[in-house]
Parts: C-alpha cells; sequence; structure tokens
C-alpha cells in the first residue's frame, strides 16, 4: 500500500497550513520505506495560486489515494478529497508509526464498501452473476456504515429504478459534506438502474470511480446555462459481477 504523510522539518505529522512536505511511504505491516518528498506551503497568493500548488503536488503522487495528517480540516482537505478522491486521516506524533494503523483502517473500509454492495446486490434480486427481471425497488439510500455523521442524503426515487439527486443542493444545504461522502455510497450501492446527478461541475475523481465500478455517464448541459446533468448507468453485467 502507498499512503502521503504530511509532516514539517522535525519529522511530525502537522496540518497542511503549516509549511512542510508530503512524505509517500510504500510497504505493509511494520515495514515502510519513504520513496519520495514533495514540498509544500501555503503562501498568500490568492485561493488560486493554493489550488495550484496543491494540484502540482498531488501530481507526484503517482497512484497514491490515502493521505495522513495532522488535522482533517478546512478547504485544503476538502479540496483534496472533492476534486482528487483522496481519503485522508488524521494523527499526530511520528508517521511511521502510525502507518500500520492507517492500513488497517483502509483494509477494513474496504470490506464494509464489499460488504454493502454485496447486501444491496443480494436485496436487488441479483444471483449467480446474473440478473433476474423482477429486481426489486427501492430507494437508492446511502448506506448507513458508509453515511458521514448527521447525513441523511437519499435520491429521489422517480419510479422504474430512475433516480435524481441534486448534488449542488446538497452541497448548498451542508457545506461539511463534499460530492464524494453524498454520491460515492449511492454509486457503489448498485441500487439504480439510472441516476441522474445535477451539479455545478464534475468533480476530478468522478471519471474514474465510474470505471472502476463498471459504470458509463452521459454528461449534457442544462438548458441555462448553469451547471451540467449527468446520467450515470451500469456499463455491462450485474453489479454482483463487478
Amino acid at each position: 500500500m502507498k499512503i502521503a504523510v504530511y509532516i514539517d522539518g522535525q519529522g511530525r505529522l502537522v496540518s497542511l497550513y503549516e509549511p512542510g512536505q508530503f512524505c509517500i511511504y510504500e510497504g505493509s505491516g511494520g515495514d515502510w520505506i519513504a520513496k519520495r518528498e514533495i514540498a509544500f506551503a501555503v503562501d498568500n497568493g490568492g485561493l488560486a495560486a493554493v489550488k495550484a500548488a496543491l494540484a502540482a503536488a498531488v501530481a507526484d503522487f503517482g497512484d497514491c489515494e490515502v493521505l495522513l495528517s495532522g488535522s482533517v480540516k478546512g478547504f485544503l482537505y476538502s479540496y483534496l478529497q472533492e476534486e482528487f478522491g483522496l481519503r485522508v486521516w488524521k494523527s499526530e506524533g511520528m508517521p511511521v508509526e502510525q502507518l500500520a494503523a492507517v492500513e488497517q483502517h483502509e483494509v477494513d473500509r474496504a470490506a464494509q464498501q464489499q460488504d454493502n454492495a454485496a447486501s444491496c446486490v443480494a436485496a436487488a434480486g441479483c444471483s449467480g452473476g446474473a440478473c433476474g427481471g423482477g429486481r426489486a425497488r427501492r430507494p437508492a439510500v446511502i448506506p448507513s456504515a458508509a453515511m458521514p455523521e448527521g447525513l441523511s442524503t437519499a435520491a429521489e426515487d422517480l419510479g422504474g429504478g430512475y433516480f435524481r439527486i441534486d448534488l449542488a443542493g446538497a452541497l448548498e444545504a451542508d457545506a461539511s459534506l463534499n460530492s464524494r461522502q453524498i454520491l460515492l455510497p449511492i454509486l457503489e450501492s448498485s441500487a439504480f438502474d439510472t441516476l441522474e446527478i445535477l451539479c455545478d461541475h464534475l468533480p476530478r475523481w468522478f471519471e474514474p470511480k465510474l470505471h472502476d465500478l463498471n459504470l458509463k455517464a452521459d454528461c449534457t448541459r442544462l438548458d441555462h446555462g448553469h451547471g451540467v446533468k449527468v446520467i450515470v448507468a451500469h456499463d455491462r453485467g450485474c453489479a454482483g459481477s463487478r
């Protein structure tokens, strides 16, 4: 596994709002090797400059999707999750003492997602890797195990396996959430035949995740010119065969 950590000059985990560097570790259990270091600091160049600096740093992460840092709060962390799909963990002290724990959390998270997907497939009436014709319909509610505390977002059931969610409205209603927290559990649940998403723009994590989940999407501009409508459907086969 690869885990990025953000540390100060003394090698301690700190917030991204402090000058420091990202260090990419690779390994497992108690055996980790530092592969590369990426300097980073928030300057006074404005929001655009901060975004550009963060994007440049993340470009050197390679296929690393996990970040361990001294904090998880603030715009920088929301931006990392929203635009780049990073999973962020918080701890303190020296990172090498925390990497095994982060790895285990990631393993547990992945196992929980598989359990959620299997439960949804079973409830939908799929078996043996093939879909039956009489699949049960139900609201595409975010699985509780993946639901952030206080979140109760559900897609609107339009009938016939067609669901709709106003992402822009959901984000406006609760600024503490990001698109990944709202959409990903729904996409992973396989509880829909077609999902319509209304949003201002598509986050960067969206298209790669669709590929991972064997989903496809058609995107069109809304008539008034502000925002897009995305129609998501299953690309091939049954969700249970992914």
